[in-house]
């Protein structure tokens, strides 16, 4: 998502509602370490994953 895209930012909630509607989990994030911490939370990936996230990020 693009920050400070207000109209982006509506189109993606947009979508995003029609598929929750669908019974479907979509959730945005600001960036790829929230969407790892989420992730790890749902056990969908290994907390070892999450300090290499970061690295790649620059974090």
């Amino acid at each position: 998502m693009l920050p400070g895209n207000e109209e982006r930012r509506q189109q993606l909630e947009a979508i995003a509602q029609k598929i929750r509607s669908a019974g479907v989990e979509f959730v945005l994030f600001p960036e790829t370490a929230a969407v790892a911490g989420h992730a790890i939370g749902q056990g969908w990936i290994a907390e070892a994953a999450r300090s290499a996230i970061r690295s790649d990020q620059g974090v």
